[in-house]
C-alpha cells in the first residue's frame, strides 16, 4: 500500500448533499481541499488546511461533477467561508492520523476536536463526518425548506 510523502501527492474531496422539500433547486456539491502543510513520518501524518483553499469543483449530478454558474459558485463560497467555517475567527483546520488499512483522522475545526474513521477502498480512504460535532450549524435556505445534510462524505487519496 502506497502512502503520500508530501502535500503535493494527496487529494481530499468533500461531498455535500442537500435535503428538504426544495432539493430540486439546490446543488449537491463536490469540494476539493488542498492541505497547505502536510507532514509525514513513517505512517503518521499531520497537516493544516486553510479554509480559503477549499475549492468548489461543481455540482454533483448523478455522480458526475458538472460546472456551476459563477453566481452560484460565488454565493455558495461566501456562505461556506462566512457562515459555515467562520473564516475570520477560524481560518484553518488541523488534522492528524496514521495511514493504514483504515485511518482514524483527528480534526480540529472551529477549535472543536473530533475524530472520524476512514476505510480503505480501492486506493482511497473514505468516510463520513457530521459537521455538527464541530459546532458548525446546518446551512438552511428558503425558511428551512432547503438544507445541507450535516453528514459529509470525505475522500482522501493519492493523486494519479
Amino acid at each position: 500500500m502506497l502512502y503520500p510523502q508530501n502535500a503535493d501527492e494527496i487529494e481530499i474531496f468533500i461531498t455535500t448533499r442537500r435535503e428538504g422539500l426544495l432539493t430540486k433547486i439546490g446543488h449537491d456539491l463536490r469540494l476539493r481541499v488542498a492541505p497547505s502543510s502536510f507532514l509525514i513520518d513513517e505512517k503518521q501524518f499531520s497537516g493544516t488546511i486553510l479554509v480559503d483553499d477549499i475549492e468548489i469543483l461543481g455540482a454533483l449530478v448523478r455522480g458526475v461533477v458538472e460546472p456551476m454558474s459563477a453566481g452560484d459558485r460565488a454565493k455558495i463560497s461566501k456562505t461556506m467561508h462566512k457562515s459555515v467555517f467562520d473564516q475570520k475567527r477560524y481560518p484553518s483546520i488541523t488534522f492528524s492520523g496514521v495511514f493504514g488499512a483504515d485511518i482514524c483522522l483527528d480534526l480540529d475545526i472551529r477549535r472543536q476536536k473530533g475524530s472520524i474513521s476512514l476505510k480503505h477502498n480501492k486506493g482511497k480512504w473514505i468516510g463520513s463526518l457530521d459537521h455538527r460535532q464541530f459546532g458548525i450549524p446546518q446551512v438552511k435556505a428558503l425558511l428551512g425548506t432547503l438544507k445541507v445534510n450535516p453528514i459529509l462524505e470525505i475522500i482522501v487519496g493519492l493523486k494519479a
